[in-house]
């Protein structure tokens, strides 16, 4: 099966949101903070349903899975498309 990531524009605002604001104090570690959670997305291709299963988190039915990437979660669904829906930061 061909996988294919498709990323919700406003995660793609988000990541640079994050580059932003971490490069302000630390180049460095924004351009590393977004390249960690990038290759998780991108180990999605790989394994598309790697990730924890929301629903039994949060006692609901729910489709999404979600991915943790140093203080930041990515929730993802898997069709026949990943799709990435939204993105949060933990600070």
């Amino acid at each position: 099966m061909v996988v294919k990531i498709r990323v919700n524009p406003v995660v793609a605002a988000d990541l640079q949101e994050i580059k932003d604001y971490i490069a302000l104090d630390n180049p460095d570690a924004a351009q590393k903070t977004v390249k960690e959670i990038v290759s998780k997305i991108e180990g999605l291709l790989e394994f598309p349903e790697i990730g924890t299963l929301l629903a039994p988190k949060i006692k609901l039915k729910s489709k999404y899975r979600y991915l943790i990437s140093g203080a930041y979660y990515v929730f993802v669904s898997v069709k026949p498309t990943v799709s990435t829906n939204h993105f949060i930061g933990m600070r």
